[in-house]
């Protein structure tokens, strides 16, 4: 019979091993067929056992999707809860993220069917097929590819700024 103790050390290998999964890989340029995200032949031959089972597509802040495995839903919630400063802005937080999230399968094409509602939350689909599939701790990400690139951008500048270096848009005096 397993303890309490088993229990959570078994948690934390099963996140450990999908963080050795992912590890490494980068980002996904994608375009949406309707509301599929096909996934990139890097990640169907590193995670192949792991992508046949169900996995949870869950809003996330600004712009972003995140799919994370089902079998580790439960400690990424607990992970994201760990890291609020605030219990209460925590709690409501898990109980958006549990009311608004969505079990998803691949088919047999290695597509994910977007669910409508998260898809209308990032502006996606339609005319607006150009998507960023990324590698986060334990979960992807799905943005669209105008957020991506302001994303970029901003992080540029800040190292930038960090390193004191100007902005080589300006003119020089």
């Amino acid at each position: 019979m397993k303890t309490k103790t088993n229990t959570a050390a078994d948690a934390e290998l099963l996140v450990e091993s999908v963080e050795r999964l992912l590890h490494g890989l980068g980002q996904y340029p994608r375009q949406l067929d309707g509301l599929r995200v096909r996934v990139p032949h890097a990640l169907q031959n590193r995670m192949s056992t792991l992508l046949k089972e169900p996995w949870i597509f869950s809003p996330w802040f600004d712009l972003r999707l995140r799919l994370v495995p089902l079998r580790v839903w439960e400690r990424y919630l607990a992970f994201v809860h760990s890291s609020m400063r605030e219990p209460a802005d925590a709690d409501n937080l898990i109980g958006f993220l549990r009311q608004l999230s969505q079990q998803v399968s691949l088919d047999q094409y290695h597509r994910w069917d977007i669910p409508v509602t998260l898809a209308d939350r990032l502006g996606i689909g339609g005319s607006n097929r150009s998507i960023v599939l990324t590698v986060g701790r334990f979960w992807l990400e799905i943005m669209p590819s105008r957020y991506w690139q302001q994303l970029l951008e901003q992080t540029l500048e800040h190292v930038r700024e960090a390193l004191g270096q100007p902005d080589p848009d300006l003119p020089r005096q």
